[in-house]
């Protein structure tokens, strides 16, 4: 049973996408959604990265969640010490990967836009 926690990080990173898609924050703001520096430059920026981290955040609670299932199921009934260590790391590795991969095609995302502008 106690392997079944295993599966919380990607649940509560699917949720959170999944939330971030449907009540998305339209305006710029410092409570809510994808919040860097990069992202808070101006609305375009915003609007970008508030789609894209969703998805990310979807995409990688997904895959850990089929991590944990994976896991749960080889671990049941089991007393383990990767329980803890894999929430641990399934939980820094995601927020890691949404980060790099946002601010990675939010810099792209502003170069061509960019260009699109000086055109």
């Amino acid at each position: 049973m106690e392997s079944l926690l295993m599966l919380l990080p990607g649940l509560i990173f699917i949720i959170t996408g999944f939330i971030m898609k449907v009540k998305s924050p339209k305006e710029i703001n410092s409570i809510y959604g994808y919040r860097t520096q990069r992202s808070m430059k101006n609305q375009a920026n915003w609007e970008f990265a508030q789609v894209f981290s969703a998805k990310k955040c979807r995409l990688y609670g997904a895959i850990f969640f089929t991590i944990g299932l994976i896991l749960s199921v080889l671990l049941w009934g089991k007393e383990s010490p990767i329980i803890p260590f894999y929430i641990f790391m399934a939980v820094i590795i995601s927020f890691v990967m949404i980060m790099v991969s946002t601010e990675g095609n939010l810099k792209k995302f502003e170069k061509t836009s960019n260009k699109k502008i000086r055109i």
